[in-house]
């Protein structure tokens, strides 16, 4: 009970130096109990003192790795008493999972031997750890290339004792940190922002879109009505003024072929276009409907022409009407205008609290930024990680999409659309005609 009540005093401290006195008719069951609580509560630097029953005082030390055990320190009175016990572990074995968030931590395939080993600058530091440190590393479950596991769920299996040294970094929060998990030392300073695809190309499709979102149906249709009535109501204000007899159609206003064909940039007979207003009016729309085809052909070809793509995402409203899945690790920022949440923050590694292993990663952190070893091992992560995406794309034989030339014949269906088009709408107009003859309004 007194050494849990001493555990919880020393919470994140358990590397601090504690003197044990007992008082125990027999060493063998009370070591054993102490040397079980010991293993259960982290403690690392611990001198156990007892009184013999000649009145001599027995000192025993602590060697907490590879297991909990005590050996006896025979003179007394010449220190050091509590050595560094993290400079070597003894071969123990601790469970690891790598996160495989490129560039930081990774796994790769080594060429001469064919066994995973770990990549990425965290990566490489944790491999010369444990390496110096005598550790061996177990991973909980299979691992390979490029399958990415978040870090909520790295951070929540070491909040539950299932990870003893979790391959993952993450922000160092400067408020208060979060139960059951501690940082170690600061290994980097890094901007937070959203990484997002570069642009693609369109394809014919896209192109059209592209056209379609400047409003152009719009304009068409709006030059269409308008031209409409004013055709309708000239020609028919030229029959009324001329004295001559003339039915007023209706139908012109909504379906008036002249009027479409002029807009299309078609050629239209202007002497068989009844009197001169028409045909200054007819000729006012094949102006309009060359010019405006003339822009619209010249648009679309400089887009087919000059391989268009997809506009950049700059902000974020550019990447929520992109409708692309971002993902965030829990720590959460103002949003700003451009594209990332903050600078300059700290990154470390996060281990289950009183973890046996922090004293010893942070003194290997600063030793490793002191010689420059985290600048070099960036460097080197960087060529790597190039060299082993670009085997896994050629293995995998990634497949690509082969454009094919556009064809006539793969205009068929538009043709037959057209046609089909063309054929109900002049259906409608004849029997809309039929019908209007026998309301007609005759103006004399």
């Amino acid at each position: 009970m007194e050494l849990t009540a001493l555990a919880y005093n020393l919470n994140r401290m358990r590397e601090t130096r504690i003197i044990v006195w007992l008082q125990a008719e027999s060493e063998g069951e009370a070591f054993n109990d102490i040397l079980k609580k010991i293993g259960e509560l982290h403690f690392v630097n611990l001198l156990l003192c007892r009184a013999a029953p000649v009145g001599l005082l027995k000192v025993y030390r602590l060697l907490p790795f590879p297991f909990p055990r005590f050996e006896p320190v025979y003179i007394v009175d010449v220190g050091p008493y509590c050595h560094k016990s993290w400079s070597n572990y003894g071969g123990i074995t601790a469970r690891t999972l790598p996160d495989q968030i490129m560039p930081g931590i990774y796994v790769v395939t080594d060429r001469r031997t064919g066994e995973h080993r770990l990549s990425g600058s965290s990566g490489k530091f944790i491999t010369a750890f444990t390496k110096g440190r005598n550790i061996s590393l177990k991973y909980t479950q299979p691992v390979e290339f490029g399958k990415v596991i978040l870090p909520n769920i790295i951070e929540n299996m070491t909040r539950h004792g299932e990870l003893d040294i979790p391959l993952s970094v993450k922000f160092r929060a400067i408020s208060r940190p979060r139960h059951g998990i501690e940082s170690s030392e600061v290994i980097g300073v890094v901007d937070w922002i959203v990484i997002v695809p570069c642009r693609q190309l369109l394809n014919i499709h896209g192109v059209y879109n592209m056209l379609l979102e400047e409003h152009w149906a719009y304009y068409i249709l709006g030059a269409y009505v308008a031209f409409a009535i004013i055709e309708t109501l000239i020609s028919t204000a030229e029959y009324y003024l001329c004295h001559h007899t003339h039915r007023f159609d209706c139908c012109g206003l909504f379906v008036n072929l002249r009027v479409f064909c002029g807009l299309l940039g078609f050629g239209m007979p202007i002497q068989s276009s009844g009197g001169v207003a028409t045909r200054q009016v007819i000729m006012t729309i094949c102006v309009f409907g060359l010019v405006f085809s003339t822009f619209f052909s010249a648009k679309l070809s400089t887009l087919l022409t000059m391989f268009p793509q997809s506009s950049a995402i700059n902000t974020f409203e550019d990447l929520e009407a992109a409708q692309i899945s971002v993902i965030l690790d829990p720590l959460t920022h103002e949003r700003k205008p451009a594209l990332y949440f903050a600078n300059g923050l700290p990154y470390a590694f996060f281990l289950p609290e009183n973890s046996i292993y922090k004293t010893a990663i942070d003194d290997y952190i600063r030793t490793c930024e002191s010689m420059g070893f985290f600048d070099k091992w960036r460097k080197e992560s960087f060529i790597e990680l190039m060299y082993h995406s670009k085997q896994s794309r050629i293995n995998a034989k990634i497949p690509t999409n082969d454009f094919q030339p556009l064809r006539f014949r793969d205009l068929n269906w538009l043709c037959y659309a057209a046609d089909s088009l063309a054929f109900v709408v002049e259906y409608c107009v004849g029997h809309w005609q039929k019908r209007s003859s026998t309301n007609a309004v005759v103006l004399a």
